[in-house]
């Protein structure tokens, strides 16, 4: 029978129309006796008689109803619309599920490290952005390493060398609670080193701030008290990475044997 009908009709609806029937009427078995079990919704192109069927499957046979479902919509179907709408409900916790299919996604595309709450992170970042008038730099970092270079020699921002090594330290440094948790990226360090040398006084008051000085001993080393222009180690640290140098004053040629 099926096969008959499917060589006369093209849709569902030209056989509903030929015949003088409707779905409806064969699931609910009368077409003027509504199944009862579901409220009218007239933002539903569906009758209250094959609505309310759906009240007597299970967890399961709904879910499995819905994949079967969405399979037949096809591929040229707008699926987003379709979730969009499901998320708008009121009783949906559209955070949560966009959280797991972002998750989701994220193992499928290889992710290693963990990006749980990352969604509801970035939206909250980039508000903040938006209520200080600030640019969304969010998107703009996330395209400086996602996009390639014109020459495809890596992305708009190289993250070998300066200044990734100094934006990364500035993200480690303000997200961690105790700055001996964390250490200079390489790029940063040698770099960091360099300056201080060329500019041994006030090059590192200037580029560090007050960070905690005069604030009481339990407050330093806490990244949320200190008063900073760009975070970096200690000049205390980095002469005591001097005495440990195999470099000497001496004006013969010295060569490093370590590589970075």
């Amino acid at each position: 029978m099926l096969i008959d009908l499917k060589k006369k009709f093209k849709t569902l609806d030209d056989a509903e129309a030929a015949l003088g029937i409707t779905v409806e009427m064969i699931i609910d078995g009368s077409p003027n006796i509504p199944s009862g079990t579901s409220p009218n919704r007239d933002d539903l192109d569906l009758s209250p008689s094959l609505a309310g069927k759906l009240n007597c499957l299970s967890q399961k046979q709904l879910r499995d109803l819905i994949i079967e479902g969405l399979s037949l919509l096809g591929t040229n179907f707008n699926l987003a619309d379709l979730l969009i709408k499901f998320l708008g409900k009121e009783t949906v916790n559209a955070l949560t599920i966009v959280e797991q299919l972002y998750f989701w996604l994220a193992q499928k595309m290889g992710i290693s490290s963990s990006v749980l709450g990352f969604v509801e992170l970035s939206i909250s970042a980039m508000q903040r952005l938006q209520t200080n008038n600030k640019v969304n730099l969010i998107l703009k970092f996330c395209q400086c390493l996602a996009i390639e270079r014109p020459d495809k020699s890596g992305p708009l921002m190289p993250i070998h060398r300066m200044p990734f090594g100094l934006i990364h330290y500035c993200i480690e440094f303000f997200t961690c609670t105790n700055v001996m948790q964390i250490k200079e990226p390489e790029d940063f360090r040698l770099w960091h080193e360099t300056m201080l040398t060329e500019f041994p006084e006030r090059f590192q008051r200037l580029l560090a701030g007050p960070m905690w000085s005069g604030l009481d001993p339990q407050d330093q080393k806490d990244p949320v008290k200190a008063r900073v222009n760009v975070p970096c180690t200690s000049k205390a640290t980095q002469q005591r990475r001097n005495k440990k140098s195999l470099f000497t004053s001496s004006t013969d040629a010295q060569v490093s044997t370590s590589c970075y």
